[in-house]
């Protein structure tokens, strides 16, 4: 091929199939508020999580987010049931292991949740990451995910590391774009509850 007809190669399409499939956390729907009426089956499929959190898909293309759509779950005969086994598969595969890391000098401490590749808020959805972690800290674990590369957690029997939390989301919040929930999260009973003091 000569340098001139390289400058009309065709560039390779992004892989838009079932393995690029991952659980993307938000607020928002995506695309809601856009003035262009977009057809059901091109909608983002959105499911609700806990609080204000929503869980979407989305094909992880190079410098972008594609959110998968019942239509591409029709073209990969993938059911949208099915998604959340096949994101969180993929995600284990892209990161199999996170770090921990406590953060002084509160004691108990609360611990940083780090290594994620900017999923770690994904790992949410894990639950026996959170399951396997609850021997760190002092009753339930409570987590502040203000972005989705920004996790931490102490224990519900940690009022230093509650505050700490709440600094964190405060801080997140008026640093940051791109955010998620100004809530606590709690790990209760295999399942995220919004963290009330007084339950």
């Amino acid at each position: 091929m000569s340098w001139f007809q390289s400058l009309f190669k065709t560039k390779e399409r992004p892989k838009r199939d079932a393995s690029s499939i991952l659980p993307v956390l938000r607020t928002t729907v995506p695309g809601a508020g856009s003035p262009v009426q977009i057809p059901l089956e091109g909608q983002p499929i959105v499911e609700p999580l806990i609080g204000d959190l929503l869980v979407c898909y989305a094909f992880d293309i190079p410098h972008l987010w594609q959110f998968v759509s019942r239509a591409d779950c029709d073209r990969l005969d993938i059911q949208p049931a099915s998604l959340r086994g096949i994101a969180l598969e993929n995600l284990r595969a892209r990161v199999p292991h996170l770090t921990l890391k406590p953060i002084p000098p509160v004691s108990p401490p609360v611990y940083m949740v780090a290594g994620g590749q900017g999923h770690e808020a994904a790992f949410l959805l894990v639950s026996f990451f959170w399951d396997s972690n609850r021997t760190w800290v002092s009753g339930d674990v409570v987590v502040a995910a203000p972005a989705r590369d920004v996790v931490f957690f102490t224990g519900s029997q940690s009022p230093e590391g509650l505050s700490g939390l709440r600094d964190i989301i405060e801080r997140t919040h008026s640093e940051r774009q791109q955010l998620l929930t100004r809530s606590l999260l709690v790990w209760r009973e295999g399942e995220w509850r919004v963290y009330d003091h007084a339950a």
